[in-house]
């Protein structure tokens, strides 16, 4: 049984390149130099103060690692762990917003579920989901 030319065409469709939206070359040379020219004179200064605080005359790092340590003298993983940790705030220190983008219990939150939820109960926060027979909090 040979496939269909509608199957063909679908394929084609789903399988055609897609061209992503990337910034000008004409700004990306200049950036990429400019954001070199920070990290080299960063590099630069670490090394220099660095050499001038130590017993002695040190060694020249002999790879990327020794060089990345030297910048930051935390190990690479404790840097990524922080990098990670501090973009997730900690738990109870922001209200946790629901699908309205509100905190439970506001004003907005409220007129969320109000709107999407006729069966809203105020007083409880909870709503009818369709499907269900208990009610549940409201997932705004």
């Amino acid at each position: 049984m040979k496939p269909s030319a509608v199957a063909y065409a679908l394929l084609l469709v789903l399988y055609q390149p897609q061209t992503a939206i990337a910034a000008d070359i004409t700004y990306c040379k200049p950036y990429a130099s400019k954001v070199t020219e920070v990290m080299i004179r960063m590099t630069w200064l670490r090394a220099y103060t660095s050499c001038l605080n130590s017993e002695g005359n040190p060694g020249v790092p002999a790879s990327w690692l020794e060089v990345f340590t030297l910048v930051d003298p935390r190990s690479p993983a404790e840097v990524l762990d922080n990098a990670v940790t501090a973009s997730i705030p900690p738990p109870g220190s922001v209200p946790a917003v629901g699908e309205s983008g509100y905190a439970p219990g506001t004003p907005g939150w409220n007129a969320w579920c109000r709107r999407y939820f006729r069966s809203f109960d105020v007083k409880t926060g909870t709503v009818l989901m369709y499907g269900f027979r208990h009610r549940a909090a409201c997932p705004g």
